[in-house]
């Protein structure tokens, strides 16, 4: 350090001290990001489970950050939706405000006969 005419810590105080910003209040989450195309059903696949996306993004790409317990879907770096994270292979997450007002009223209608 005498190369730089100060101690370790004085070269701190001066350098690196006035930098120094707190930790974050929330504990490291890992995440993976995949990209994603919405299939034309307004769903995108990951882990083998489809999550829904608004309708209208249908065969775009859309980023997937992927955590733990956490599915979220952002478009041009903006998040569109989450979800937990679910582990049933082939299933389906579907937000009713991601379908078309056809498909909404569809899937209201009860399919009892009376």
């Amino acid at each position: 350090m005498k190369r730089y005419g100060a101690s370790r810590r004085e070269l701190f105080e001066r350098l690196d001290r006035p930098v120094l910003r707190a930790l974050p209040a929330g504990r490291f989450e890992y995440a993976d990001w995949l990209v994603a195309r919405v299939s034309i059903d307004y769903h995108v696949q990951v882990d083998e489970h489809f999550y829904s996306a608004p309708f209208t993004l249908a065969h775009t790409q859309l980023e997937v950050r992927l955590t733990r317990d956490t599915v979220e879907l952002e478009h041009r770096g903006k998040r569109i939706a989450a979800y937990r994270r679910s582990r049933v292979r082939g299933g389906y997450t579907t937000n009713p405000a991601h379908m078309p007002s056809s498909h909404r009223k569809h899937a209201e209608w009860s399919h009892r006969c009376r």
